[in-house]
């Protein structure tokens, strides 16, 4: 049966299913109404392109949720001659009785034609695995390269091609990032994500493309989230929590928590076993810090006494840092405005950079920001945040009072500060450029430098 001859009986399958089996939505596929995966998957493309889903699924404008024609065999069989190469029989079968291309994960799939123009090297060896170390990754990346200057190859991306030979590329993620096939070795069939600009590549848990593509339909279906489809493990919550028991290793654990991530919800009970787990999780782990994630979004006035004592008490600034993103991601306004002072207080005695910036995001937010919150940090012994103080201080609408604060600012030994204050001064014209000419007769040498630089950056009055 072709594509068009099924989608027609198809159609009248689902016309009548809902009466045949009560209970079942009209948006399910029955497995026993079709006899193939290929089929599954034609009669599931339609349901997927449910109405919003080109607004809101990444890459789905590419493609409009609609396919190719199918490629006649005699054009695989012919290409896999070309290459010296038996494509694995999915994506063979994808090509032949679903499409050449056209819907499917981020931009889409790639017709044949396209595959092949951004491949290179197809029947050699694949040396990609999904176990990489960052060193081998990188002894990889450097023996490519060697093998390319060996070889005297001035291809374009020649150690590239090296690196990712033996794959087929079927498709984009946008940037660098692309979506191969492997096509021979031990992970033969297998999906895998990978970075032109040379970082590890992510084998996706499918062990075929038609297994990934079709959980990609079944996943827009259900309505999750699939703009990171295939990085997250695949199940639902009762899937993914029996996976977390069963398993002996905290990676699979994590694994298994932060494939939660793609539900557009969870269920009161499995709120309440996250926070049994984050109980019993050794504290600012990388699993209690993504449990603790998951309660702040559910429930902040649950998470709240816990996300303040990680800010207080973490110790080091990237667990500081994870609590406050966490805040200022799920704290309420209105919460927010009552707890003010806390965040003051936590702003003064924060030494790192990266978390005092995210604590004046935080107030900004509930606008607790002026300068007398600022005016510890105008001082501060690390140059990043007296500029970043001098940031926020130059949107606030009273700074014409304090100009004495921009001014030390022009004098400060740090570009990054003088740059600051001199955006926040640009208003006042005349009056800032003459502070920066007699900071060109200063003592202090390297403040005669900025100040030179200054004046170089400081509009003319040619070219106000």
């Amino acid at each position: 049966m072709d594509r068009r001859g099924f989608l027609l009986n198809f159609g009248k399958i689902k016309k009548t299913a809902g009466s045949e089996e009560p209970g079942r939505t009209h948006e399910e596929v029955p497995k026993s109404a079709v006899s193939s995966q290929t089929e599954r998957i034609i009669a599931k493309l339609p349901l997927a392109a449910h109405e919003g889903s080109l607004r809101k699924v990444f890459g789905a404008s590419s493609h409009q949720y609609k396919l190719n024609e199918p490629l006649a065999a005699e054009a695989i069989e012919a290409f896999e001659r070309k290459h010296g190469i038996e494509l694995p029989e999915e994506l063979t079968d994808f090509l032949t009785a679903v499409g050449d291309g056209g819907a499917g994960p981020q931009y889409g799939i790639y017709r044949l034609e396209r595959m092949e123009k951004e491949s290179a090297r197809l029947a050699e060896p694949c040396r990609l695995r999904p176990d990489f170390t960052d060193d081998e990754w990188r002894q990889l990346e450097a023996w490519c390269e060697e093998q390319a200057e060996e070889a005297g190859d001035e291809a374009y991306d020649a150690d590239g091609q090296r690196m990712f030979q033996g794959t087929l590329c079927i498709g984009t993620q946008g940037c660098s990032y692309d979506t191969v096939l492997v096509l021979n070795g031990p992970y033969r069939g297998r999906i895998a994500y990978i970075d032109r600009d040379f970082q590890k590549p992510f084998f996706t848990y499918e062990p075929n493309f038609l297994d990934w593509y079709e959980r990609w339909l079944d996943e827009l279906i259900a309505g999750y989230k699939v703009d990171s489809f295939g990085n997250l493990r695949p199940g639902g919550e009762a899937e993914l929590l029996a996976l977390f028991d069963a398993a002996d290793d905290e990676p699979t654990k994590l694994e298994a928590i932060r494939g939660l991530s793609k539900l557009p919800s969870l269920q009161p009970d499995t709120i309440a076993r996250l926070r049994g787990i984050y109980r019993q999780t050794e504290p600012f782990s990388p699993l209690a810090r993504l449990t603790l994630n998951y309660l702040a979004e559910a429930d902040y006035s649950f998470a709240e006494a816990d996300l303040l004592d990680e800010l207080s008490s973490g110790p080091e600034a990237q667990d500081r840092e994870s609590a406050a993103q966490m805040i200022r991601t799920h704290i309420p306004v209105e919460t927010l405005r009552n707890r003010i002072p806390v965040f003051v207080k936590r702003l003064h005695e924060e030494q790192d950079h990266d978390v005092v910036f995210l604590l004046l995001m935080i107030l900004e937010k509930a606008e607790g920001i002026d300068f007398d919150v600022l005016r510890p940090l105008f001082i501060h012994s690390d140059a990043g945040i007296r500029a970043t103080a001098l940031h926020y201080a130059g949107k606030l609408p009273d700074k014409a009072r304090h100009l004495s604060v921009f001014r030390a600012g022009l004098e400060d030994s740090d570009s990054g500060v003088n740059r600051n204050a001199m955006q926040a001064l640009e208003e006042y014209g005349g009056d800032t450029e003459a502070w920066l000419r007699d900071l060109m007769l200063h003592p202090d040498a390297e403040t005669r430098d900025n100040a030179k630089v200054l004046l170089e950056l400081w509009p003319s009055d040619e070219r106000r």
